[in-house]
């Protein structure tokens, strides 16, 4: 290999051993209890749901949104399940959101729960963003969690559907807050010196 062509070769080597020596920010989403770890920080978000209910909601002119990313996903039928009743293309596993379009009645889900993708949005650790794909239709759900210390009860707020299908959605909650590790304990005192 000659001289010129041995650059350009090692400095794509070069580059390739930074990307992998970065670590990822979010790795391992668990969607059993709706947690990840992200940049060294747990995010926990199984008790996301409003008292007395079993999903969150958000009602639009056009539309009802409904999600739930723990306890398995939004239940399809029995106690508690979600107005839909059945989809329009039944899901393979667990939906983990589902939007009903008033004027048709008809019912998607819109991303499982077992699929989804999770980041800090620009590094913030107080924003996690989550993606869920896999939806009927190559539909899918992304959700900005941001930290919030006000909010008592969560909710889900419809931001807008961009590009087709891509439902965006923002939900407030004290679960999206870096909680600052305690100061570890002081030292235990030194013992007494040996009598004389």
């Amino acid at each position: 290999m000659n001289q010129a062509m041995l650059l350009p070769a090692l400095a794509l080597a070069l580059l390739a051993t930074q990307c992998a020596a970065q670590p990822e920010p979010c790795a391992f989403p668990d969607p059993a209890t709706a947690s990840c770890m992200c940049n060294g920080v747990l995010y926990n978000f199984s008790t996301l749901v409003a008292p007395g209910t079993r999903y969150l909601v958000a009602d639009t002119p056009d539309s009802v949104f409904y999600f739930l990313m723990a306890q398995g996903g939004l239940p399809l039928n029995g106690v508690g399940a979600t107005p839909c009743g059945t989809y329009s293309q039944p899901a393979p596993s667990a939906p983990v959101a589902a939007v009903a379009v008033k004027s048709s009645g008809n019912c998607s889900y819109s991303g499982l729960l077992n699929d989804q993708q999770w980041s800090l949005r620009d590094g913030d650790p107080q924003v996690i963003s989550i993606r869920f794909l896999e939806g009927a239709g190559s539909r899918e759900t992304f959700v900005s969690m941001v930290c919030d210390t006000s909010v008592l009860t969560p909710s889900l707020a419809f931001v807008g559907e961009n590009p087709p299908l891509f439902y965006n959605f923002e939900i407030r909650t004290p679960l999206a807050c870096v909680h600052p590790s305690p100061p570890p304990p002081p030292p235990p005192p030194s013992p007494p010196p040996p009598p004389p």
